[in-house]
């Protein structure tokens, strides 16, 4: 079962750690600099006992301005987010960054915490709740429930627990999805060795299993599991843990990501849904340098807006790629913040739409469509994206790319219905790329029957390449196949046409028809080869050939339909009767040479009429059932 991440926001010294403390009897300012100092400057970690049994994380975060790149690490995987007021001072610039961070990155769930309740009087009490709600107002706090607290005496805390218990009850499991674990903490353990700590976002750890290390791409196996300083063997989505892992130290820092081998990708670039704060003081414009923050890691990145918008103002959201100076690991709808570049302040955040883009470029119109489909931000839409954006997909590669839970895949390919087909099973495309692909299949195949309309089609195997270069896939095959199940395109004898379309041949081509067939029939079991005939006439023999009027041997040698038939009823009789032949009976039997005897042998073992077997023939597969039609 997943846990529940609990997190603080709020301005320095208004009780954060002192609440914490109340709650769970641990002092989560664990360096020695924050003990002299009295503030917190890094994150701090605490299990906490809900009244229910349920085991729940607190993450405490720096409430100082000069440690905000350090709070933002710490929201990475919060379920849920106690905003502390102290009631002496109320609202403050840093309770105000903290909620602007909080709405960026759309934690929906919290609780308005004020405390110090014991140093004020009971009239202050209803005065500053009365303030604070109205400056919450129109905040994801605007409907929170309100809990007055004291550390000192206890009030409140109780309370605050039953609210937080019934909360956890609802919590989504994420544990049937890959594992990602953002990392927030590295340290060396004595007797143990390296030890990270972070909240799982998704799926499951055990000791034993293999991970990778992000973006270093790194691998190893996790030795040991704990949550909450008690070793496990599993903990899920959602839950705080420590792992002890056999990598170095010094190869680890917070920002890092543990994950299943070969799910996630790191990457520079992602397309994103990004808006400005209300009260930003100026808008952002194309191509600004920021500060980006996702999950636990921190980078420089560009902004660049597509189609014509130039800036972006603040209160307003718009499609952009962000370009990124270092590698970081990310997945659809993963929440992100931006701060400006200096003075360096909370600007905005976003949602990341898709972490492997194709090349930027600011007017594709295609590509903007699936991006401002993207942002409803349901699984469904992600799967159309994969779909749409790959040609033809195989469910398989459809779980590995979308990272979600296989019953979520079942039901987001459910929701689309008939916006996407099942060409074979398990294979998907999109219906609208599927018509983009037959058309163009459908234009290279006139193309190639106004170039050669004596064939009867183009090879088989050239169109199951232009069909697979044309989806960006290697299932050519299962889209040529689907075209002539739908009766849109024929095929036979290893070449595939138009269904409308049929071989022709004009004037002069029949008559040069007319004088090959001629020499074919003067020449009985020896005739003239292609290429004696001339330059074009392996094409007119191909298209005698499709006609009826003669059989093609191979691309050289051509036979009367008469010759064929005869050929191969002199080669059955003599072997129902001798059980076997050579290349030189057969020859004596067509009064030929070996040149014509062994085409024609080796053209009946591609039939199966006969089987090699040594410097001999004998009857093959397809014998009987030839000898039965006789």
């Amino acid at each position: 079962m997943g846990g529940l991440i609990i997190g603080t926001a709020g301005h320095v010294d208004h009780g954060k750690t002192a609440l914490i403390e109340k709650m769970t009897g641990i002092d989560t300012d664990r360096l020695r600099e924050e003990k002299e100092r009295g503030l917190s400057i890094d994150l701090g970690f605490a299990p906490l006992r809900l009244p229910s049994g349920r085991l729940a994380g607190i993450v405490d975060v720096p409430g100082h301005e000069k440690f905000m790149t350090n709070m933002l690490a710490g929201v990475a995987g919060m379920d849920l987010v106690l905003l502390v007021i102290d009631l002496t001072e109320g609202v403050m610039p840093q309770t105000r960054e903290h909620l602007e961070v909080i709405e960026l990155l759309e934690i929906k769930k919290g609780v308005v915490v004020l405390t110090k309740a014991d140093l004020v009087e009971k009239e202050w009490i209803e005065l500053m709740e009365e303030e604070v709600r109205e400056e919450l107002a129109g905040t994801v706090f605007a409907k929170a429930p309100f809990v007055i607290t004291s550390a000192q005496t206890g009030q409140g805390i109780d309370k605050l627990l039953e609210i937080l218990d019934k909360i956890a009850v609802s919590q989504e499991n994420k544990e049937n999805a890959p594992l990602r674990l953002p990392l927030d903490r590295v340290f060396q353990m004595h007797g143990m060795g390296t030890v990270v700590t972070g909240t799982l976002i998704s799926g499951q750890v055990k000791p034993g299993v293999e991970i990778e290390v992000l973006p270093r791409r790194l691998r190893g196996r996790i030795r040991q599991v704990q949550v909450h300083n008690e070793k496990v063997e599993k903990a899920g989505a959602g839950q705080r843990v420590a792992l002890n892992v056999p990598l170095d130290r010094k190869d680890l820092a917070r920002g890092d990501v543990i994950a299943t081998p070969g799910f996630f990708e790191p990457t520079r670039e992602m397309d994103v849904f990004l808006n400005l704060i209300d009260d930003f003081p100026r808008p952002l414009k194309d191509n600004s340098a920021v500060h980006f923050h996702l999950g636990t890691s921190r980078c420089l990145g560009k902004v660049k807006f597509y189609g014509d918008r130039r800036k972006l103002d603040p209160g307003e959201e718009a499609l952009a790629r962000i370009k990124l100076d270092e590698e970081l690991v990310a997945g659809f709808q993963d929440r992100f913040i931006i701060r400006f570049y200096s003075p360096v302040h909370v600007m905005g955040g976003g949602r990341v739409l898709i972490t492997d883009p194709p090349e930027y470029q600011r007017h594709d119109k295609k590509h903007v469509r699936l991006l401002e489909r993207m942002v409803s931000g349901k699984s469904e839409d992600l799967l159309f994206q994969l779909i749409y954006r790959r040609g033809v997909i195989q469910k398989e590669n459809l779980m590995h790319l979308a990272r979600i839970s296989e019953e979520e895949i079942e039901q987001g390919l459910k929701k689309l219905g008939d916006e996407i087909q099942e060409i074979q099973p398990t294979f998907f495309v999109s219906q609208d790329r599927l018509e983009e692909f037959y058309q163009k299949f459908a234009e290279e195949l006139n193309s190639y029957h106004r170039l050669y309309h004596l064939r009867p089609g183009m090879p088989r195997t050239q169109a199951v390449n232009f069909a697979s270069e044309i989806s960006g896939s290697e299932e050519g095959e299962k889209l040529l196949n689907l075209w002539i199940v739908e009766g849109r395109v024929k095929a036979g004898d290893q070449r595939v046409a138009l269904v409308d379309f049929h071989p022709r041949a004009e004037k002069k081509e029949k008559q040069l028809a007319e004088q090959y067939l001629e020499k074919l029939r003067e020449g009985g079991f020896s005739p003239p080869l292609a290429w004696e005939m001339g330059q074009k006439a392996g094409e007119i023999l191909d298209y005698l050939a499709f006609q009826g009027e003669i059989v093609r041997v191979n691309e050289e040698l051509y036979l009367t339909k008469e010759k064929y038939e005869e050929a191969e009823s002199l080669l059955t009789k003599f072997l129902q009767e001798q059980g076997k032949i050579t290349v030189a009976e057969y020859r004596n039997l067509l009064e030929s040479t070996r040149k014509y005897a062994l085409p024609l042998l080796e053209h009946f073992d591609d039939r199966k009429i006969t089987k090699r077997s040594g410097d001999e023939r004998v009857p093959g597969p397809a014998f009987a059932a030839n000898k039965e039609k006789e």
